[in-house]
């Protein structure tokens, strides 16, 4: 008999083991040098760090839109873009001026609560920027946003920096209503 494709013997699933994190001595020598073991470690707090931020702004942005930024919260609030009806949880924080342009990518001015289909980079984005732009002059001014786009720099920062960003940033976060700050 010959074997085809529906009468093979399915095979068995090889199961990978969790990576471990290394120990000091071990870092040493893959690395060969306390120079490169440290700029290894620092790339992975720096990493960390940037996603702590990330999730701390995302939280902050995503209530200060949903709820208006008071304590007492309404549990629903519409995009900043299509005025769809978002919640808490459905809502993604959106940024006008990219990620990549690290100066204000965790500015909390740049940033609104928008429906998943807003925040979709091919569905329509220069539409949804501009009405983010005239968002932000409407309130933080006229021409915040032109100075924004001015002051913005892809330098990334340094651990420092991110520290104090985080620490800011965890300051706003504290004064959130204790159900906000579980999600």
């Amino acid at each position: 008999m010959t074997k085809t494709i529906w009468n093979k013997e399915p095979k068995e699933k090889k199961v990978k083991k969790a990576k471990k994190r290394l120990n000091m001595i071990t870092l040493e020598k893959k690395y060969n040098s306390w120079a490169t073991l440290f700029l290894y470690e620092e790339k992975y707090i720096e990493k960390k760090l940037v996603e702590q931020n990330d999730t701390l702004r995302s939280k902050i942005v995503r209530h200060r839109t949903t709820c208006g930024g008071v304590a007492r919260c309404t549990s629903y609030m519409s995009c900043s873009c299509c005025l769809q009806t978002i919640s808490f949880k459905t809502s993604h924080a959106c940024h006008c001026i990219d990620r990549g342009w690290w100066s204000h990518r965790w500015d909390l001015r740049n940033g609104y609560a928008c429906c998943v289909l807003c925040n979709n980079p091919t569905f329509n984005a220069m539409d949804h920027k501009m009405m983010l732009v005239a968002k932000i002059d409407k309130d933080y001014g006229i021409g915040t946003f032109d100075t924004m786009r001015n002051e913005r720099n892809k330098n990334k920062p340094d651990i420092s920096e991110l520290l104090v960003i985080r620490a800011y940033l965890q300051a706003i976060y504290q004064t959130l209503p204790e159900h906000r700050r579980d999600n």
